[in-house]
């Protein structure tokens, strides 16, 4: 299917162009054709591919995995010797921060040759030995069960911080896995890979949030794209945006990477983790806009997860523990205060400012919960926005 879709591509294709103004693409394609590539020998660190040892002997020279420099036919093992391949005792994660289970699941991919990773293959030593070790410093796990295709070479996709007015544009940079090539290409296409719409989607999202995927695959076409028949995720600790135990673990900030837009409620201090999670960056293009923030509020609601709520729909003032309360201009109010039973918010108006309801469809009524009665000498008494329908 694969091969039968790139000849329909490249039989049919007539070049159109993208109208970006910049040499930076043409500096770029000029003399990295040879897929083979250069091979980076300047690094310490390479990306590697596993396999379990099943070999049956004493550990740790027995029982650990089989390590190989992925798009190479050798790999430089700790003892400093060339081979096909290097035993190693043990991997080490703990340069990724990972929670037990996350340390767990990937070790799990990397032995069944499911991860590709970042590392260095160093003696080190492993239950009172010096041997081998796979010390990781980045990696990726693979978003599919598939194996990738034979012949497929291994890539790195970033951000070519390239923009377009109109497409096919070239906003993806490709650097083949430990080599100096690197080139331009115009779009990632998935008919050889068996991934779900989230998986491609997770995998696009990838691409521009600093990380990389990782993908084995092919090029094919004018403009240069690749197609991918193995996508490698980038793997970090999840961070947990949303849970809480009351309303100050919470903050209201923008969903989106600009500074207007729909609102969201996360966990306090991982905003910019969360925008990072969206693929977000300094280079990012927003509009000089002036945005109001809404009066919503962020609330740990009763599942002990961070929301968005409106005003009207907050119990405000109840006798709890996680007592929740109104946003700026806002007053709790109702008749079940006095009892703990909790109120309502209402928009603040009348006064001596006089301040009308802003709101359309709502009028200035007065307070009936406060000591201040207009229609018995009350001067100046504030008043609550309220619906004028019933």
């Amino acid at each position: 299917m694969r091969n039968l879709m790139i000849l329909m591509l490249l039989t049919g294709f007539s070049a159109t162009f993208s109208a970006c103004a910049t040499n930076a693409l043409q500096d770029d394609q000029a003399g990295v054709d040879d897929l083979d590539g250069k091979e980076d020998s300047n690094r310490t660190t390479a990306y590697y591919l596993a396999r379990p040892d099943l070999r049956r002997c004493i550990f740790p020279y027995c029982g650990g995995i089989w390590v190989h420099r992925v798009n190479f036919a050798t790999t430089r093992c700790a003892d400093g010797s060339a081979q096909a391949e290097c035993y190693v005792a043990a991997s080490d994660v703990s340069a990724l921060k990972l929670s037990e289970a996350e340390s767990t699941d990937l070790t799990g991919a990397l032995e069944g040759g499911k991860a590709v990773v970042r590392g260095s293959v160093k003696i080190g030593d492993v239950g009172g030995f010096n041997v081998g070790r796979l010390v990781v410093t980045k990696a990726w796990r693979s978003a599919t069960e598939t194996a990738p295709m034979d012949g497929d070479r291994f890539y790195r996709l970033t951000d070519a911080n390239i923009r377009c007015i109109r497409a096919p544009c070239p906003t993806i940079r490709e650097t083949k896995l430990n080599t100096t090539t690197a080139k331009i290409v115009y779009d990632l296409t998935f008919e050889g890979a068996d991934a779900t719409d989230d998986q491609k989607e997770a995998a696009s999202a990838a691409i521009f949030n600093g990380l990389g995927l990782v993908v084995a695959g092919i090029n094919f076409g004018q403009p240069v794209k690749l197609d991918a028949s193995q996508i490698y995720l980038p793997v970090a600790h999840k961070v947990d945006f949303y849970s809480c135990e009351r309303d100050s673990d919470c903050q209201k900030i923008f969903d989106g990477c600009c500074p207007y837009g729909p609102e969201v409620a996360v966990r306090n201090g991982t905003a910019e983790e969360y925008h990072a999670a969206k693929g977000c960056k300094q280079s990012n293009i927003c509009l000089a806009i002036a945005t109001l923030k809404t009066d919503n509020m962020a609330e740990c609601n009763s599942d002990k997860k961070c929301e968005l709520v409106k005003p009207g729909d907050i119990l405000c003032g109840a006798h709890s523990v996680n007592s929740h309360a109104c946003p700026e201009n806002y007053l709790c109010a109702g008749p079940n205060l006095a009892s703990d039973g909790g109120g309502g918010c209402y928009k603040t108006c009348g006064g001596i400012a006089a301040r009308p309801c802003q709101e359309e469809g709502y009028s200035c009524n007065d307070n009936p919960w406060d000591d201040c009665d207009p229609n018995h000498g009350g001067a100046d008494c504030g008043g609550l926005c309220q619906s004028q329908i019933n």
